[in-house]
């Protein structure tokens, strides 16, 4: 396939990740923790862009800013959630979105229109680690929400709510929907792969809970066809996703059709 008709191709996938945030236990130290690793990120951009690029996990000053930024255990690790949990995380998931789009739209040029492929292809390393971060953020909001429809049932609910939760979960699927078809892209490296597979795999209770049926057959199928193209390390996760497509219980947000 030619590279350009590849590329453009990878560009209908990542487009939609510059484009859907979301909003749930963490404590207000973690919260306070991670908005000072944010701000050290922040500082560290300002200093890369400087020179035409952006920070590097490859570069050995840069990447510890980096992996504390991404340090998704020292923000999601408390479940349950609950609806009170939403408030403390929509600041922390809002900054993440905007740095999963610093690396999707960058342009050396400010001038220049961002080739959302081709940052994909040069940054994958980094946008890897930040749509797993969002993944999982998105697994503990699911869960949260969730909490929202044990009582009363989903058909009782306002008509408004309903709507918003339907609104939420389309934002859902086609971010997770795209994050699986990042799987077998040609451009995308073992490394990358097994990162988004493995946040897919850890949450992939609460995006099955949160899916309807036919979602969930979409999503098992697309992870079934990326299959052939994964490494051995993101097999396993892989298959756990599918599995909770197919057998998880459909009730909660599940079964608001």
């Amino acid at each position: 396939m030619p590279r350009r008709r590849c590329l453009g191709g990878l560009a209908a996938v990542v487009i939609l990740m510059t484009a859907v945030t979301a909003q749930a236990e963490v404590s207000p130290g973690a919260v306070s923790t991670f908005n000072a690793n944010h701000a050290q990120f922040e500082a560290l951009l300002a200093e890369t862009r400087a020179r035409g690029t952006l920070p590097r996990l490859s570069e050995p000053q840069e990447a510890p800013v980096l992996n504390r930024l991404w340090d998704v255990g020292m923000l999601f690790r408390r479940p349950p959630y609950t609806l009170d949990d939403l408030s403390p995380l929509l600041d922390v998931m809002e900054k993440q979105h905007m740095v999963l789009r610093t690396y999707l739209t960058h342009a050396s040029d400010p001038q220049a229109r961002p080739n959302l492929a081709l940052n994909f292809v040069a940054f994958q390393d980094e946008v890897s680690q930040a749509l797993a971060a969002q993944i999982n953020g998105w697994g503990a909001v699911i869960a949260a929400r969730n909490d929202m429809l044990r009582y009363p049932s989903p058909e009782t609910l306002a008509a408004d709510d309903q709507a918003k939760l339907r609104d939420f979960r389309t934002s859902v699927l086609e971010v997770i929907g795209r994050a699986v078809l990042l799987l077998r892209v040609p451009e995308i490296r073992p490394p990358a792969q097994a990162t988004i597979a493995a946040a897919l795999g850890e949450n992939a209770d609460a995006i099955a809970g949160l899916m309807t049926r036919r979602d969930r057959t979409m999503l098992d199928t697309a992870m079934e066809a990326a299959l052939p193209a994964l490494p051995a390390e993101a097999q396993r996760p892989a298959r756990l996703f599918m599995g909770a497509m197919r057998e998880s219980p459909c009730r909660g947000l599940c079964a608001l059709n």
